[in-house]
């Protein structure tokens, strides 16, 4: 009898979780073509959640996971995006980074930009897609925003609606899409960092204001042109214009902390979260290196330029001034170095490739070099590790000037670094307690969050399914026209009257003074004549 009664109550409470995972799973296209590494490390932990909750996720990657464990999971392989970065030298414009001017490096950016929308689009998966587009049904499609707005007609296609992701802070073109302030001057431009200061000078911000202003032009008018030219011939039908698809996006969801960036006022459609790649497991250091490490008895320096830029393709005289200021250092050194052309040291030990949580996971750790990654910041801030900043380019200008003000690290330019420089920065940032004590503060506060960032974003995706998108949350200055969105031409026209006023004060004030001194002429002219007169 008590099974019968335990029967008859599970069979109903089955079915009631049977119909509630029903109702929260839904069909997600995601798509990140950025062939980069530590782009894709960010939205992979997404994934995996999802697919874990009963979420049919479709993933565009060229750098699949290939984890089988996961359910209703499929990947289409664009690798292909590696190939066509192959035909820039990465390494090569970030050392030229300072002496290109923004429209040469938008022109690198947005031909890999339209090389990899050609790429996406080919793919026969992609096709099959769209031509299948209604039988298969999206309950909401994700896009990277940082190679460009052409993905973004996947959304109009599959009558989905749209979140747009970024790896890193919002751009300029993210803001004019959202409606919120450009601000060309301020610390927060991303795009100008190697341009801006703290203190700027009036002429400062002119230059800063119409090279942002032109840069946004280019943008608006050339680059995301051509890439709507492109997105119409391959996908094969009519599509409204990729802006408007753009500007009615449901959510932007930004790798983006105030800790680590600077406040400014955003729409309450911009879900920012940090340290989402951070998973508690990562893998365990090898025997080599757990045993050279665990002899590091005053320590370890670890050295590392990111994913995108390779230590070994620094000039010469620069990785023979780093070598000497190492092999001086009463400390163990990893450095990631992708050669064997420098001399072997006992104190050195390099490879193309370090497990990098583990290693600033380790209690012997006191220092990391990098170039001001974000992905490698927090890392470092999430293990409590002081830095140097090798800034190279992009983002890592705005980055390592943030984590200087923040006092967790100093900033070291490339064309500053000689060995006298290089082993001041090191020393000082080993030997100053404040690097290590102020790091451990930030680590405090950026986890004093009332929610676990992976959380928080998966809400807001099932939020937009579970309302077929959000557009109550978008701020209507979005489609306005730039001119009115600052008020611009009511300022030109108030400017214009205050400019006619004065002119015609100053005339009227020209007049009077003529007039008063024709009759001060006068009166001096009459006047001997009326004394005369008055003798008489």
């Amino acid at each position: 009898m008590k099974n019968y009664l335990a029967l008859c109550w599970t069979i109903p409470l089955l079915l009631i979780f049977a119909k509630i995972n029903t109702v929260n799973s839904g069909k997600i296209l995601i798509i990140i073509p950025a062939p980069s590494f530590s782009h894709q490390i960010v939205y992979q932990n997404l994934i995996r959640e999802l697919s874990k909750r009963g979420h049919e996720i479709v993933y565009v990657t060229p750098n699949p996971i290939q984890d089988k464990s996961l359910n209703n999971y499929k990947e289409i392989d664009m690798s292909i995006a590696y190939k066509t970065l192959s035909t820039v030298n990465v390494t090569q414009i970030s050392v030229d980074y300072k002496s290109l001017t923004k429209f040469e490096i938008d022109e690198i950016g947005h031909y890999l930009f339209q090389q990899w929308l050609i790429d996406f689009y080919s793919l026969p998966e992609v096709r099959k897609i769209i031509e299948n587009r209604n039988e298969e049904k999206f309950d909401v499609v994700i896009c990277e925003g940082l190679t460009g707005i052409g993905y973004f007609a996947m959304a109009h296609i599959l009558n989905a609606p749209l979140i747009v992701m970024t790896s890193v802070d919002l751009h300029m073109y993210h803001n004019y899409l959202l409606g919120s302030p450009i601000l060309p001057s301020h610390l927060s431009n991303l795009e100008f960092a190697h341009r801006i200061k703290p203190d700027m000078s009036f002429w400062d911000r002119i230059v800063n204001y119409v090279h942002s202003m032109f840069a946004l032009g280019h943008w608006y008018y050339y680059n995301t042109g051509r890439h709507e030219k492109v997105a119409r011939s391959l996908i094969g039908f009519d599509i409204p214009p990729l802006m408007d698809i753009a500007k009615n996006a449901s959510l932007f969801i930004v790798n983006q902390d105030l800790l680590l960036g600077y406040a400014t006022p955003l729409p309450p459609n911009v879900i920012q979260f940090t340290g989402m790649h951070l998973s508690k497991d990562f893998p365990a250091l090898s025997t080599e290196l757990n045993e050279f490490l665990g002899n590091a008895t005053n320590g370890f320096i670890y050295m590392s330029l990111g994913s995108n830029v390779k230590s070994v393709f620094l000039q010469k005289h620069l990785v023979k001034t780093i070598y000497n200021v190492f092999s001086r250092l009463p400390y163990k050194i990893l450095w990631k170095y992708e050669a064997d052309d420098i001399p072997r040291s006992s104190n050195i030990l390099t490879a193309e490739w370090f497990p990098q949580r583990s290693i600033l996971a380790h209690p012997n750790i006191k220092l990391f070099i990098q170039q001001g990654g974000l992905q490698s910041t927090e890392e470092a801030i999430h293990h409590g590790v002081p830095m140097i900043g090798i800034p190279m380019m992009f983002d890592q200008f705005y980055r390592v000037q943030k984590l200087e003000s923040l006092g967790i690290g100093r900033k070291l330019e490339v064309e500053e670094i000689n060995e006298d420089t290089f082993h001041e920065v090191v020393y000082d940032v080993l030997n100053n307690k404040s690097y290590k004590e102020k790091v451990m503060e930030l680590r405090r506060l950026m986890k004093d969050k009332p929610y676990e960032s992976k959380e928080n974003v998966i809400w807001w995706v099932e939020y937009v399914m579970r309302n077929k998108g959000a557009p109550h949350l978008r701020f209507s200055g979005a489609d306005e026209s730039w001119f009115r969105r600052y008020d611009t031409d009511i300022i030109a026209f108030l400017s214009i009257i205050l400019f006619l006023v004065t002119i015609i004060c100053a005339i009227a004030f020209v007049r009077i003074l003529r007039w008063l001194f024709k009759y001060a002429l006068l009166k001096s002219d009459y006047k001997p004549l009326l004394n005369k007169h008055k003798n008489e």
